[in-house]
């Protein structure tokens, strides 16, 4: 496949934002000053040697640069299009594999690779699924696999435009498709956004909230729920909230349960394991039921953040809670991010500190000491990323 310089330009425009702001622990310069021809290193970027270092294998990493001999290249002179241009070139001599960084219990980004073969057979699919459109308008980045997929394969494989814009000031017109996330719809369900007749649109990332999924019902807006993950791409979508997720025609129940199969188009067969725990509905349909309890190491013992969650959420005063593991100076350790059910305890220190002290006490008398957080960050809300998805905090 020959792949195009200006979306390889917004590919790693989106890549090296979201990671190097993700380092920073905050924001990267906006996009509109920071040029394609801008050296990092420079103003208004100013990447350091460490950072480059890590951006530059990351995004080797992602897309095997190191396959056609060329990742040494990075780190001379690096610019969005100097980098866009080693991507080209890598990808006309290696295109067999793309990665995505994703984050599970530990919080930390790990690389998952899939086969560019099966991502281009997903998007042929929606492109037999969905109604004809004359152009796809983009709220959602590219570096990610729900957006690489449908904003960097989708106008790549059918030659239609893409608009990037944002959720502010979006107009839709008839014959877009447009590719969001739930809490961009929140947030024009609130504004009472209007729809022309046409419209399209995709929604992943995260669950869909009843009260998007019935407002879109109501005003003629011909949309699917994706479910999927970084480690799966899509599995299955839906028109209703109210219905099960029907799996996309290429995948089957696996051998082994918990897991999907499909085949991998070269004679074999792909498998993957479902990221949540799922009921049935014959061998088609599916509603997921929660993230699997994946267990984490803490001082050699296994421990799983999400029996903690459920622990603390069953605590009086606490509304929501989540878990994750860091690495501490004695190794992996556990912490806990909690809202209050009364959120002006968050307003005042004394009565925080001592809400605190009773939830350590809580966790010292119930749990053993490896399922014990021994950090706590309290909050009105819990911590999400611009698309919905749950956030690590520090």
């Amino acid at each position: 496949m020959i792949f195009f310089r200006p979306r390889l330009e917004s590919l790693t425009f989106d890549f090296l934002t979201f990671h190097l702001g993700r380092m920073r622990g905050g924001s990267s310069p906006p996009r509109d000053q920071w040029k394609p021809d801008t050296l990092i290193s420079r103003e208004p970027v100013f990447a350091d040697s460490l950072e480059l270092v890590t951006l530059g294998g990351m995004y080797a990493d992602a897309f095997g640069i190191q396959k056609s001999g060329l990742e040494d290249l990075l780190l001379g002179r690096p610019s969005v299009s100097r980098w866009a241009e080693i991507l080209e070139r890598s990808l006309s001599h290696w295109q067999e594999e793309i990665g995505f960084f994703t984050s599970g219990s530990t919080g930390k980004p790990h690389r998952v690779t899939y086969p560019l073969l099966l991502l281009i057979e997903e998007v042929n699919t929606f492109m037999s699924i969905l109604s004809p459109f004359r152009r796809i308008v983009s709220l959602v980045d590219s570096h990610h696999i729900y957006g690489f997929l449908f904003t960097f394969l989708l106008p790549q494989l059918s030659s239609l435009p893409v608009l990037r814009v944002s959720p502010l000031g979006f107009r839709p017109e008839p014959g877009d498709l447009v590719v969001t996330v739930p809490q961009i719809l929140r947030s024009w369900r609130n504004r009472e956004l209007g729809w022309p007749p046409g419209v399209q649109l995709l929604t992943s990332t995260a669950p869909l909230g009843m009260e998007e999924a019935s407002w879109l019902q109501d005003i003629g807006v011909q949309h699917l729920e994706i479910y999927g993950s970084s480690e799966t791409a899509g599995i299955g979508t839906r028109s209703s909230g109210k219905e099960p997720f029907t799996l996309l025609p290429y995948w089957r129940q696996g051998a082994k349960d918990g897991t999907l199969e499909r085949s991998d188009l070269q004679g074999g067969l792909f498998v993957r394991e479902l990221p949540d725990e799922v009921s049935w509905e014959g061998d088609r349909k599916l509603i997921p039921e929660g993230r699997k309890d994946q267990a984490v190491q803490v001082g050699g013992h296994n421990v799983y953040p999400q029996e903690i969650r459920r622990f603390l959420e069953n605590l009086s005063g606490v509304k929501a809670a989540r878990v994750r593991v860091f690495d501490g100076p004695q190794g992996p350790r556990l912490k806990a991010f909690l809202v209050p059910q009364d959120l002006v305890l968050l307003q005042n220190a004394t009565s925080l500190e001592a809400f605190e002290q009773s939830i350590r006490t809580e966790c010292g008398n119930h749990l053993s000491s490896p399922q014990r957080p021994v950090r706590f960050t309290f909050g009105s809300t819990i911590p999400t990323t611009d698309l919905g998805k749950e956030a690590d905090w520090n």
